[in-house]
């Protein structure tokens, strides 16, 4: 508390601490539910409390993130968790899923999810808590090609649109190298 007097009155100014918004990250050991984040290294993929690895099935990916909301697609199949922000892409052939978008926002495709990806993202030691701007993706160590940008963990890939002004799209996928 400080005290400042004025013209013979005694003002009291409380100095208060402000919170800030900024998150704690929680270890991906400590996740329990598929909201709370996504992490790829390199001995897998961890959403929630789960692990595992592409390619997977529809009902292997099921068992971490829950029945999908909707499907869509006719070149691949696309599995939507529209609660979740994670949408898949399943071979219509082999029926496999051999990449996982994890969007914290994304408008411009039916099969965009309805909400944003709520978790965080853990890439290697690199953490995304809401859609990157490029600065974002350079500071944590991604290698451009073109449009895209990319960052190898273990023996997946992911990469995100890293040339948008401001934020991107913001989703990133994740594939086997």
């Amino acid at each position: 508390m400080l005290g400042i007097r004025v013209s013979g009155t005694i003002i009291l100014v409380l100095l208060v601490g402000c919170a800030t918004a900024e998150r704690k990250l929680v270890h991906p050991e400590a996740w329990t539910e598929p909201h709370e984040g996504v992490a790829v290294l390199k001995g897998g993929l961890r959403i929630g409390s789960k692990t595992f690895d592409l390619p997977t099935t529809e009902a292997g990916l099921s068992d971490v993130l829950g029945s999908p909301d909707r499907t869509v697609g006719e070149a691949n199949r696309i599995l939507v968790w529209d609660r979740l922000g994670i949408f898949a892409y399943q071979d219509l052939k082999s029926h496999s899923i051999d990449a996982l978008s994890i969007s914290f926002t994304c408008e411009e495709a039916d099969f965009c999810p309805k909400h944003a990806f709520p978790g965080v993202l853990v890439v290697g030691n690199a953490v995304f808590w809401h859609a990157p701007d490029a600065r974002d993706i350079v500071r944590n160590h991604f290698r451009a090609d073109e449009l895209m940008c990319f960052r190898n963990v273990g023996r997946y890939e992911v990469s995100v649109d890293c040339m948008a002004a401001g934020p991107g799209p913001g989703t990133f996928e994740i594939a086997l190298k």
